[in-house]
């Protein structure tokens, strides 16, 4: 029973429940440390530190990469200075072979440290930093193209031959003919198969076979072939491939998915009845057919820098069998053209901007030979100048490192600014909640105290009057 005015009492009764919402309030406030953690409470100061404090996790994200990115690049040039001193030992033989008074015993010591030499840069030159590439070849100052040519020695043997790009990535502009008795192509980069061309015929019969009295004049002439070399573009970089073929390609792999049709509507009917109509040649024509389309490739690891061109590696040859005392003819050309690995990025400010990292890299002077006097003269001309290279790409990483410390101490500054601006919209006063919350628990309990003592004078004086 409440005694005392119902409209006083209500009264009370509001003012309690006001009092215990900010005791609640400054008791979360003092316990979560920020006073506008709910959106009920500030909706603008609620948005706003929202808003800036994704900004802080983002500029302290940018941060951390721009140092990772730094670990980086001082690994690439702790390795160059590795580099540096090979190439000063490297020349330093190729001053000494340079001696006209040498013998070749004499040239060839100093030549089998040289090349020692050489196969440590070209393990330098794979290094990688968390699986990525430390070195590309291709950033070196000093690069080029390099043609590459394979005739036929008229044998069935298997012939290859290897040339280092100093490079992991590039394309191969391919022109391949093995004429009418089909050969086989690999082009490898390392381990890696880049392009493998299957039996491959890339020249067709136009009037086959000939018959000197035959009534049709097309078959008592000399017999004609259509086709020439087929053209393909190999583009590679570690971890893609991408072959294109020419639109007037008119060869044929026996390899292929479709190759026994592609083969039937590339030649002409006398061709392919006289073909199947015998049992060994019909069953030679088929046998190289998979469930794959080729010509194939395979995307590199780029664990090399060597491509290695190998034509008949494998068993094979059709209408003829390549055998010992068997004889083939094809030929191809070349064009390998280096080219850069992605430069990579990394992100440099919350607004979503990135600073790339540049590609450095040197080549591993795996041309140059110390055996002759001719020989050491080039290799002290090329050493020089990938020595000035490495001067180069030394200066090109300092200048990043440089470029990266200056964007890590602006995040820094802005993100202290940043943080300073939430704590003084979002942070609790501490003094203040704590003196509110005081003086709001001594009202209650005063309020109560009052309270309970009207109520039990008002019993008191009703007792005795009753």
């Amino acid at each position: 029973m409440i005694i005392g005015p119902s409209v006083g009492s209500s009264v009370n009764l509001v003012h309690q429940f006001q009092r215990q919402r900010s005791i609640e309030g400054a008791t979360h406030r003092l316990a979560s440390g920020s006073k506008a953690n709910r959106i009920e409470r500030d909706t603008g100061a609620f948005h706003f530190t929202a808003r800036m404090d994704g900004q802080i996790r983002v500029d302290q994200a940018a941060a951390a990469n721009l140092n990772n990115a730094i670990t980086y690049v001082q690994t690439q040039s702790d390795g160059l200075r590795s580099v540096d001193r090979v190439l000063f030992r490297m020349d330093q033989l190729a001053m000494k072979a340079s001696d006209p008074t040498l013998n070749s015993r004499d040239r060839i010591r100093y030549h089998t440290e040289f090349s020692s030499l050489q196969t440590h840069l070209e393990y330098m030159l794979v290094e990688k930093f968390n699986d990525e590439p430390l070195y590309d070849p291709q950033a070196a100052l000093y690069a080029d193209a390099y043609p590459v040519s394979g005739v036929s020695d008229g044998g069935w043997e298997m012939q290859e031959q290897e040339v280092d790009i100093g490079a992991l990535s590039g394309g191969i502009r391919l022109w391949w003919n093995p004429t009418w008795q089909t050969d086989r192509l690999k082009i490898y980069q390392g381990a890696s198969m880049l392009f493998d061309s299957g039996e491959y015929r890339a020249q067709h019969w136009l009037n086959y076979p000939v018959y000197p009295d035959h009534p049709d004049p097309t078959y008592q002439g000399e017999s004609e072939l259509k086709g020439s070399s087929d053209r393909f573009l190999i583009e590679f970089a570690p971890g893609s491939v991408n072959v294109t073929e020419a639109p007037d390609n008119v060869g044929v792999s026996l390899h292929d998915k479709d190759g026994l049709s592609d083969f039937r509507a590339a030649t002409s009917e006398e061709e392919f009845n006289f073909y199947f109509s015998n049992d060994t040649l019909r069953k030679r024509l088929t046998q190289y057919q998979t469930a794959e389309d080729y010509p194939k490739s395979q995307a590199p690891s780029g664990d090399s820098t060597k491509i290695r061109f190998v034509v008949n590696e494998d068993a094979g040859g059709f209408p003829n069998i390549r055998a010992p005392g068997s004889s083939t003819v094809w030929d191809y050309q070349a064009e390998i053209i280096k080219s850069t690995l992605p430069s990579k990025s990394v992100l440099a400010n919350a607004d979503g901007s990135f600073m790339e990292i540049q590609n450095i890299g040197f080549s591993n002077l795996s041309e140059l030979s110390l055996k002759t006097l001719d020989g050491a003269l080039t290799a002290m001309d090329v050493i020089s100048l990938e020595q000035e290279n490495l001067r180069y790409q030394q200066g090109v990483i300092g200048a990043e490192i440089s470029t990266f410390r200056s964007q890590i101490d602006m995040l820094e500054r802005k993100t202290m600014v940043e943080v300073g601006a939430v704590a003084r919209i979002a942070d609790t006063n501490f003094a203040e909640e704590t003196t509110n919350l005081a003086k709001n628990l001594l009202m209650r309990d005063t309020s109560a105290a009052i309270t309970t003592q009207a109520r039990v004078n008002a019993t008191n004086v009703i007792n005795l009057l009753l």
